[in-house]
């Protein structure tokens, strides 16, 4: 056996009891594991998706729906409140009343962004000039809505490195 294979085998039984261990370590390496591949699938979604849409739609029609999209993932980001992040640090984040407290703050907050979103397209679409932007903007902010109504107890299982 050569000295680079050697080497190699003994990297690989190194991790191999790196990352099937019960302690923080492996813990946290499987967690970013998943959390990697889950990014991972995520974006290869999202490019499937554009790749469909621009055999799908007609060139205007995807600049339509590149405006919307763009702008109902600002509109979520610049809208966050950090509810997730406050369950994680927070060391009674696991109990049932800042779970609640949390689900109803981003579910509240949610629907008040979809309410004012509803309310507002025809005016956006009045300023793109583009009638077609209140249907769309009304049915792709759904999202919004559908990420603040996501329940709170993967968040707990996110601290709980579950």
């Amino acid at each position: 056996m050569s000295l680079l294979s050697r080497g190699y085998e003994k990297v690989r039984s190194q991790m191999g009891s790196f990352i099937s261990s019960d302690g923080l370590k492996g813990t946290v390496f499987r967690g970013g594991a998943w959390l990697g591949a889950g990014s991972l699938v995520e974006q290869v979604i999202r490019f499937a998706r554009n790749m469909l849409l621009t055999r799908l739609l007609a060139p205007e029609a995807f600049g339509v729906m590149a405006i919307v999209l763009s702008a109902t993932t600002l509109i979520a980001i610049l809208a966050e409140v950090g509810a997730r992040e406050a369950l994680i640090q927070n060391p009674r984040g696991t109990e049932d009343e800042y779970v609640g407290a949390a689900w109803w703050l981003s579910a509240g907050r949610a629907i008040s962004i979809y309410t004012i979103i509803y309310v507002a397209a025809p005016l956006v679409a009045k300023f793109y000039g583009n009638a077609e932007l209140v249907p769309l903007a009304r049915v792709a902010t759904l999202s919004i809505v559908f990420d603040g109504l996501m329940s709170t107890r993967a968040i707990v299982a996110m601290k709980q490195m579950k």
